[in-house]
């Protein structure tokens, strides 16, 4: 096994002379923009500005921007340009979309915006019906006669047509329309960072490298809330930048339409040192977490990539028909630029849609400490870590391969897989594989098949010291493994794995995969108080929906997780674990947050459900959600927008 290099990015403290400039909504642009009393007011002034090295440019928390940053200067390798926010309360803002100033009735429940946008959001990109609670993508349609549903809209002459039953301006907070190409371009400029901005509704993504064609060095983007960028499967990145010296760490990213961050070495110049740590990815569409590659045609080289302490997960209740990687990594796919030196440790990854972790033609991967848990989709072949197209130089120890599911479609599921790639070049041992019977794969290797009841070692020589057998979660949110766990002191001692995802010291015998075992007797919960956004009791549209919340006590019990629950009364309503209740028929319904652990607490929060329009029952034998052609039953396999 390679040693890893240790990366540091060094950024000294700002010199006497660095300048400090702040920006907010209520400021003026012919203001000197150094202090809050004289600060800026729009991103066209800061675009149109010249920056020193370790100058600092902080936008005011709670603020909001419907413009196009354009980083105009370049910092250096001791002083970076520093892009941050000032004062308290939320991030600020920067959207790369735009909304209507109100909405005009054109009949049969299709509205037209009063204001003019002037590109069709669907070029690239998508709209986005925003409430309180929840966002939802929208449904395309290319002429506004066949906006018939919610959630359609159309473009024509400039104005965006939706489908509502009432004024979208108040059924809805905001009905988001993508108009500009990203909330933050690079430029040509290096020694960057982006701390504290969260970007939202861009037509191809958060924070984009301006060319492929030019060497850049020094980029750090911290502490950013990302989400709902590009088109479903199209494009729509958190982040598309290569840069030497990458840090992007304690970032949230959500809903990209392709990847959640995207690295990839299309130029003819080498890229090495980037780092991706504790950053959180959830609903991807086709990378949900981070994708790293070098061209299809460019000789690029990138070498040391670390991927640590993230957590990439989906929602187990999405409907979502679509082959979704986890974690990708592709090697020169038509060119000749080689991708090697990659660890991946101390990550969770849960409910893949695809590939838990995928890799292709990758020179030197070293995958220890992850825990892999569960997959969502049954129809294609998708396994929680695949190695394929010739990669080589393979470490694969100390992770968790954790699966429920009874069945399996071509192996799917399997913790370990291989395809094209020599037995030789993988090292496989110390994991820990676990699923419910006889009958479903743990590991596919090079087309054999290999189950619970197989012995270890198995024939080519993998998992000599690998184990087989329930982990023993705490639960499933809490994948924490609890006392009598095989994976209890079973790992290899990795000399730079001192700490495990949560920062906790390893133990000289480390437990298997990403969460050390504490021996420490658990701190139970002891209160959990609901709340609902705006403190309502009620729900009053049709098919409405309300967010709630729970404040858990004590702050540092062991397990602080819940289950969300619905006690139907005189009414009835649905609640998903994210905590939004859907309101079904009128009367009143009982929410309930019971803790994960083994203290029993629970709260309860009553709430009344009006005007619900209860359709009639639909005529047997057909069911909703199917339609009959001469004279069978046809599975009707159309699109679920998902919220």
């Amino acid at each position: 096994m390679k040693k890893l290099i240790i990366i540091l990015f060094l950024i000294l403290s700002l010199p006497g002379f660095a300048t400090k400039y702040y920006v907010k909504n209520d400021g003026n642009n012919t203001n000197t923009g150094l202090s809050d009393a004289q600060a800026w007011q729009t991103i066209a002034k800061v675009n149109s500005s010249s920056f020193s090295p370790g100058d600092t440019i902080a936008f005011k928390r709670g603020h909001a921007w419907r413009e196009m940053l354009t980083i105009p200067s370049s910092g250096n390798a001791s002083n970076y340009l520093v892009f941050t926010n000032y004062d308290t309360g939320s991030n600020p803002i920067i959207y790369g979309s735009s909304v209507s100033s109100g909405w005009t009735n054109q009949g049969s429940n299709v509205w037209s915006s009063n204001s003019t946008f002037a590109s069709n959001p669907n070029t690239y990109s998508n709209i986005w019906f925003c409430t309180e609670s929840d966002t939802t993508w929208g449904i395309y349609k290319s002429t506004t006669g066949a906006v018939t549903a919610p959630y359609n809209w159309a473009y024509s002459s400039s104005r965006v047509y939706v489908y509502s039953t009432s004024d979208p301006g108040t059924a809805f907070s905001n009905i988001e329309c993508a108009q500009r190409l990203f909330c933050i371009d690079l430029g040509d400029e290096s020694y960057i960072e982006i701390n504290g901005i969260d970007l939202h509704m861009a037509t191809w993504g958060g924070v984009l490298q301006h060319t492929d064609n030019a060497e850049y060095t020094g980029l750090t983007i911290r502490n950013c809330y990302v989400s709902y960028m590009g088109g479903i499967n199209g494009y729509g990145y958190g982040t598309y930048c290569c840069y030497n010296n990458t840090l992007i760490e304690d970032c949230s990213f959500h809903d990209m339409g392709r990847r959640g961050v995207s690295i990839n070495n299309y130029s003819n110049y080498d890229i090495e040192n980037i780092v991706i740590q504790q950053c959180t990815f959830w609903n991807g569409y086709h990378t949900t977490g981070p994708d790293i590659e070098t061209g299809t045609s460019t000789s690029g080289d990138m070498d040391s990539v670390i991927v640590r302490n993230c957590l990439i997960y989906d929602d187990p209740d999405r409907d979502l028909a679509a082959n979704v990687v986890s974690l990708f990594l592709q090697g020169p796919h038509g060119g000749s630029g080689q991708l090697r030196g990659v660890y991946i440790y101390n990550n969770i990854i849960k409910y893949g849609f695809g590939h838990g972790l995928s890799v292709e033609d990758v020179d030197g991967v070293y995958v220890y400490n992850n825990t892999f848990y569960e997959y969502n989709w049954n129809t294609y072949p998708c396994y929680l870590a695949y190695f394929d197209d010739g990669s080589t130089d393979i470490d694969v120890k100390n992770n968790i391969f954790y699966t429920l599911s009874t069945t399996e479609t071509q192996g799917s599921g399997a913790g370990l897989a291989t395809y094209a790639v020599s037995d030789a070049q993988v090292d496989a041992d110390y994991n820990l594989y676990y699923r419910v019977n006889n009958s479903v794969r743990i590991m596919l290797i090079s087309g054999s098949s290999y189950y619970m009841n197989t012995a270890f070692p198995i024939n080519k020589g993998y998992e000599t010291n690998g184990l087989k057998g329930d982990p023993l979660f705490v639960s499933s949110s809490n994948l924490a493994v609890q006392e009598g766990s095989p994976a209890i002191e079973n790992a290899l001692a990795v000399d730079y794995i001192t700490t495990d995802y949560y920062g906790n010291a390893r133990g000289a015998s480390p437990t298997i995969g990403a969460i050390e075992y504490d021996a420490s007797p658990p701190v139970l919960v002891t209160s959990i108080t609901i709340s609902a956004a705006g403190s309502a009791t009620t729900i009053e549209t049709d098919g409405g929906t309300l967010q709630m919340y729970t404040n858990v006590e004590p702050d540092n019990a062991s397990d602080t997780t819940k289950t969300w629950s619905v006690i139907d009364g005189t009414g009835s309503a649905t609640i998903a674990q994210t905590g939004i209740v859907t309101a079904a028929t009128d009367g009143i319904v009982t929410v309930r947050a019971t803790a994960n652990d083994a203290s029993g607490v629970y709260d309860e929060y009553e709430l009344t459900i009006s005007n619900q329009d209860v359709p009639e029952p639909a005529p047997e034998p057909i069911q909703y959600g199917t339609i009959m052609h001469n004279g069978r039953i046809v599975k009707h396999n159309g699109f679920k927008v998902v919220k």
